[in-house]
């Protein structure tokens, strides 16, 4: 019998806690909360709530709805301590990792010595051909990058429940269909979507229509093009002054 792949259970573990995470009944999430903290050992990787960091050595800041392994490896640069949101739920393996490597985890708003203290404006994600040429190219002070993503429908479950915690203004999105998810995302309320044809129209759009969600139509997109978009978005909108939890 052949057993499961651990990166494969992780990604399982992070959709189901996601959906639990987009859904209204919030008491969900605090249950899930709270067994994440139960779960967790003083020392070593302490999740604390006091929101307070060493102040000699800047915390990492994840605003993640679900905290992954995935995430936590790509951006850690040798913190002693991870900031988390006061909602995040934080999957069983991410918590094997942070007690690994004795990573203090703190919840709370993030204090003055945390770095990402300013936040981008723009949320990114694609699952297309084009969107994995540019992916490791997006400078993370213009844009926050997602993971990769199995299907346009997961992509935008995600992106919602990203939006909807405030962390971004506007997501811009690399569909496979895109003119089919701007019409699904049109249905909901929370949601201002508009496709993207020319990268030149972007601050034309952004100006007419108070979108809060863009599809790139990559026909005939370069990565240049896409790489552009981004930044002029960036620009238009300016970071966001603080993340809140």
């Amino acid at each position: 019998m052949d057993h499961p792949d651990a990166a494969w259970i992780e990604q399982v573990v992070r959709r189901v806690l996601l959906r639990l995470a987009d859904r209204p009944a919030a008491s969900v999430v605090d249950r899930a909360e709270a067994g994440t903290r139960s779960t967790l050992p003083l020392s070593p990787s302490t999740d604390r709530s006091t929101g307070s960091t060493s102040p000699d050595r800047p915390a990492l800041v994840c605003d993640q709805t679900v905290v992954s392994v995935v995430w936590l490896e790509q951006h850690w640069a040798g913190q002693h301590q991870v900031q988390l949101g006061s909602r995040a739920v934080v999957t069983p393996a991410a918590r094997d990792w942070l007690r690994s490597k004795q990573i203090e985890s703190i919840r709370g708003v993030a204090s003055q010595h945390s770095t990402g203290l300013v936040a981008p404006s723009v949320l990114v994600a694609g699952s297309t051909s084009l969107w994995r040429q540019i992916a490791d190219r997006i400078c993370p002070r213009q844009a926050r990058r997602l993971g990769d993503q199995a299907g346009d429908d997961a992509m935008l479950r995600e992106v919602r429940s990203e939006l909807l915690l405030g962390h971004q203004k506007i997501a811009i999105l690399w569909p496979d269909h895109p003119h089919a998810l701007c019409w699904q995302a049109a249905r909901d309320a929370q949601l201002r979507p508009a496709v993207l044809s020319d990268p030149m129209s972007i601050d034309r759009l952004l100006q007419e229509v108070p979108a809060n969600l863009l599809m790139i139509d990559g026909f005939g997109w370069t990565p240049h093009q896409s790489l552009l978009a981004i930044r002029k978005t960036a620009d238009r909108l300016g970071p966001h002054p603080k993340i809140r939890n």
